[in-house]
């Protein structure tokens, strides 16, 4: 419930940067907001969202986390998903709220690894 007070603070800094913005991240974005959009129903992020925009926020999940187990997978709910990224930038210490996708916090280079990891 509280990542969707996110999504709309972040929209003015995606849309400032369109134009800087990798393809990888544009459709991590777009993931983020299917995910949170798509409520609590507990579906697999795959049927939720579609398995293009899920396989794109499980490898950003994956990214971020430094759990051992992280619940980054696409058969997963998306709000189960959506949770662990919302951790990963708020219940650090500190926190860093700009690593919620549409955040300024990831470089060019960041946004090539996060394409290159692999999604189920």
């Amino acid at each position: 419930m509280f990542a969707r007070i996110f999504l709309v603070a972040a929209l003015p800094l995606t849309l400032a940067s369109a134009a800087q913005e990798t393809p990888t991240q544009l459709k991590t974005e777009k993931a983020w907001s299917a995910a949170l959009l798509s409520g609590v129903t507990g579906a697999q992020c795959r049927k939720a969202i579609g398995i293009e925009l899920a396989q794109s926020l499980v490898r950003y999940c994956r990214y971020v986390s430094t759990a051992t187990h992280p619940p980054c997978n696409s058969q997963n709910s998306c709000e189960l998903i959506a949770e662990h990224i919302s951790y990963m930038a708020h219940g650090t210490n500190p926190p860093n709220p700009w690593l919620l996708p549409g955040g300024a916090a990831m470089h060019r280079e960041e946004w090539h690894r996060v394409g290159m990891l692999t999604a189920d």
